[in-house]
């Protein structure tokens, strides 16, 4: 793929198929892997690669000619969903097995019921997972391919021959989102926001893989793409310790249905129905303890956001996706006129035109049908380019 201040300053729809296209194919890679049976991170790379496929496909959906069908976007969304269930399960059977060495004998009688009870929901999760995947992808590969390839696109929208630029696309998506992020982390004051941190979890991410292509091109690009990913990594272990704890709960009260269910039927003179008791006091008293455990940890992952983010680094984070957001001061003219010039905006080795300003009228709107409420911006000037000068320009498939 070409260089990122190449590709910022040719118009959005066209780099969307670009950048979409490389991710497609480095998602294909990681399916091949997931038939190898020695290749434990085959999963997670299968997931990691879809989840920047859909993002970079969210982000550019305002400007995208391509056609992508509702269907496909559900069965990538419900992909996503089984891979995502089966690495939480994962995560949460390697929190239980390191708290063995922790626990009295008796207490590890319950955390072994709770690995028992985990493996059958991880072998249950990665069966959906391989079901999805061989009946799926194929087709969602070909039908994306087919959306994403330039003939469908150019027939796919009337205004294929004009285009904001990318820069100014990715400028208004992280203008957006950046304010989302910092309303989502305002609202987290305690261990238990779990709706901020978990959505504060999901904008960082997204953010984060639309400015991955394009990091180079940005000025504290790496620096930002580094600070994302750590702030990503607090919530998220957040995120685990709380998916967790429903686990925890979840286990608890089926032993308290079932120890009800029990006594009512020795009540009512039904004792000969009543199955052999497999959850004994030893279960519980292990559930108990590593509920203890969890709520420890869930103390200690909310101090380091806390202290490391919510009154930390999350301010320097948020100016610094903000200047992104509003772009970049241009460099003073030494003539020509003050109204209706041209404003350059300065990137590494890029100048992105960014329209009259005396002239340039925006229109705003939700972009209808897009959940994540990407901005859709219409402009008679602002950040427009002609396609038609990419016909000198080789871009790479």
């Amino acid at each position: 793929m070409e260089h990122a201040d190449t590709l910022l300053g040719r118009p959005a729809a066209r780099v969307g198929r670009l950048v979409a296209r490389d991710y497609l194919r480095r998602w294909t890679k990681a399916r091949e892997r997931l038939d190898a049976p020695d290749d434990p991170e085959a999963l997670h790379d299968f997931r990691v690669e879809l989840r920047r496929l859909r993002s970079v496909l969210r982000a550019f959906r305002p400007q995208r000619e391509a056609r992508i069908s509702g269907r496909t976007w559900r069965r990538l969304r419900r992909l996503a969903d089984a891979t995502s269930e089966s690495r939480n399960l994962q995560v949460e059977r390697g929190w239980v097995e390191q708290q063995l060495e922790w626990l009295g004998p008796e207490e590890q009688g319950g955390a072994r019921w709770l690995l028992a009870r985990l493996e059958e929901r991880q072998r249950m999760a990665e069966q959906r997972v391989e079901r999805r995947v061989r009946r799926w992808f194929a087709p969602l590969r070909w039908r994306l391919r087919q959306g994403l390839a330039e003939r469908n696109a150019a027939a796919a929208s009337p205004k294929s021959g004009r285009s904001i630029t990318t820069g100014v696309l990715v400028q208004r998506t992280v203008r957006q989102w950046s304010a989302e992020l910092e309303d989502h982390l305002a609202a987290i004051h305690a261990g238990s926001d779990l709706q901020p941190a978990h959505g504060a979890r999901i904008i960082a991410k997204r953010l984060r893989y639309l400015l991955e292509p394009f990091e180079q091109a940005l000025p504290d690009g790496p620096a930002i793409i580094e600070q994302l990913t750590a702030l990503q990594g607090t919530l998220g272990r957040l995120q685990d310790v709380h998916v967790l704890g429903d686990e925890l709960r979840e286990a608890l009260a089926d032993i308290a249905a079932q120890r009800a269910r029990q006594t009512a039927d020795q009540l009512l003179g039904r004792c000969g129905r009543v199955a052999p008791d497999a959850t004994g006091p030893t279960v519980e008293a292990g559930l108990l303890a590593l509920a203890g455990r969890l709520r420890e940890e869930a103390d200690q992952a909310f101090e380091a956001l806390r202290t490391g983010w919510l009154e930390g680094r999350a301010a320097s984070l948020l100016a610094q996706l903000k200047d992104v957001g509003r772009g970049y001061r241009a460099k003073p003219r030494r003539a020509g006129p003050a109204r209706g010039a041209l404003l350059a905006v300065e990137l590494p080795s890029l100048r992105l035109g960014l329209g009259q300003l005396g002239h340039s009228r925006l229109r705003e709107q939700q972009h209808a049908g897009d959940g994540d409420g990407v901005l859709q911006r219409e402009a008679d000037d602002l950040g427009r380019v002609d396609d038609a000068r990419l016909d000198q320009v080789h871009i790479p498939a």
